[in-house]
């Protein structure tokens, strides 16, 4: 036999209208979430990467101060080396790259979905797409100067440049977003 329900004690649990109000409140504040979030966080990553690259030039040209050894990068379409000259029979030095210096080792940004167009003095260069020993394009000098160059970081499908970096004669670095003023 059933126990009966007692009237002075109250039921315990929710209604199914309760249940449903609550579910729609969590609903609604996982969708503000998300749209805070924007892009998943991908714009965030794009800016470390390039502000990267920025620190590790500035590592470079410092190293080569200090050490009084030219260093230079190669750019490729999808990314970037440094490089050193070695020594690679008795009388032909080649630029290599810095594979030994964790900081400076070559970097992709192809995860990132990125794909980089160089200009020196003005001029496109046309960029190897994942090159062995890329071609030496900017110049890290032992005496502090850089060869200037302007470097546009772009989304791989196309599109306008997110980023700009760009490298003056003195040594001096800057980023920016195309629309800003220089």
């Amino acid at each position: 036999m059933r126990a009966a329900r007692r009237p002075d004690r109250p039921c315990r649990g929710f209604t199914l209208l309760e249940l449903m109000v609550v579910l729609v409140i969590v609903a609604t504040l996982a969708g503000f979430a998300v749209l805070a979030v924007g892009d998943g966080g991908r714009g965030r990553m794009v800016e470390e990467a390039v502000r990267s690259l920025e620190a590790r030039m500035t590592l470079a040209r410092d190293e080569a101060i200090l050490l009084g050894r030219e260093t230079a990068v190669g750019f490729h379409q999808t990314g970037y080396t440094f490089l050193h000259r070695v020594l690679v029979d008795d009388r032909t030095l080649e630029w290599r790259p810095l594979e030994d210096d964790r900081p400076l080792r070559p970097r992709h940004l192809k995860d990132l979905g990125l794909e980089l167009e160089l200009r020196l003095e003005g001029l496109p260069v046309a960029l190897e797409r994942d090159p062995e020993y890329p071609d030496p394009h900017v110049l890290l000098g032992s005496d502090g100067l850089m060869t200037p160059f302007q470097l546009r970081i772009r989304p791989a499908e196309g599109g306008d440049p997110l980023y700009l970096l760009q490298g003056q004669m003195d040594g001096r670095l800057h980023i920016r977003r195309p629309g800003e003023t220089p």
